[in-house]
């Protein structure tokens, strides 16, 4: 596993959280009152939250992918950890990437300074990359 994937972990979250926002307040204004307007070009009439409605429809099969593609890396995170018998390396990955926490906080949290922390990780991931292309190379 590289950082690239963990962070790439985080970013699907972090959009996951966006789409739910954007949802909510479509679904705010869809509890408001419908307004009908004329479309010039086909001559009838369009209710705007006809429109809101089927944006929202989108938006939670969008969010539904997501989720399900977070599911999927988190369990693989997970099956990560598992092989670590490093226990700071552990607590580094859980609160930087599952937790979200900020280098700043996941140093602080270890008693160490924030680059520390991020060398840590850096360091045993590249020795475990390392591994697995001598190994790879053994075969």
């Amino acid at each position: 596993m590289t950082i690239k994937e963990l962070e790439q972990y985080q970013k699907n979250k972090a959009e996951a959280l966006q789409l739910q926002d954007i949802i909510k307040s479509l679904e705010n204004s869809l509890s408001s009152n419908s307004i009908v307007i004329t479309d010039g070009n086909r001559k009838s009439k369009i209710s705007i939250t006809e429109k809101l409605a089927f944006k929202l429809i989108e938006l939670n099969k969008k969010l539904e992918k997501k989720l399900n593609l977070i599911l999927i890396e988190q369990r693989k995170i997970e099956n990560y950890l598992d092989t670590i018998e490093v226990i700071d390396i552990r607590l580094i990955i859980r609160k930087k990437f599952i937790e979200n926490k900020t280098w700043e906080e996941v140093g602080r949290e270890l008693h160490e300074d924030r680059t520390t922390s991020y060398y840590k990780l850096k360091t045993y991931l590249k020795k475990q990359t390392e591994k697995e292309n001598e190994y790879d190379r053994t075969k």
